[in-house]
């Protein structure tokens, strides 16, 4: 069984998408982990969405990445409720975009 890695949403995460109902916005920014230092900032992937919506996503993203299916390294990501709403998901991007 893999490590769950937690991380650090850092500023500068820009809005890739948002839901039409405004529940739900993907990001694309930045973590520091604790398995990182500051100097090294993973590039992620970042979901915004209600509670009842996150366990899923995060046990779905990491039971494919523990069956060792072609998805990437699940986060829990904080972030900071003033500057991106509230607290999510996360995954590591494969490039950026």
């Amino acid at each position: 069984m893999s490590t769950i890695h937690y991380g650090q949403l850092l500023a500068g995460a820009v809005l890739i998408s948002r839901s039409v109902d405004r529940l739900r916005e993907t990001w694309f920014g930045q973590i520091v982990t604790r398995q990182t230092n500051r100097q090294e900032r993973v590039p992620v992937y970042v979901k915004l969405q209600p509670n009842r919506m996150q366990a899923g996503e995060f046990i779905g993203g990491w039971l494919a990445h523990e069956l060792r299916m072609p998805s990437p390294q699940p986060y829990i990501v904080r972030v900071e409720r003033t500057r991106y709403r509230i607290a999510l998901y996360g995954s590591r991007a494969k490039r950026h975009v």
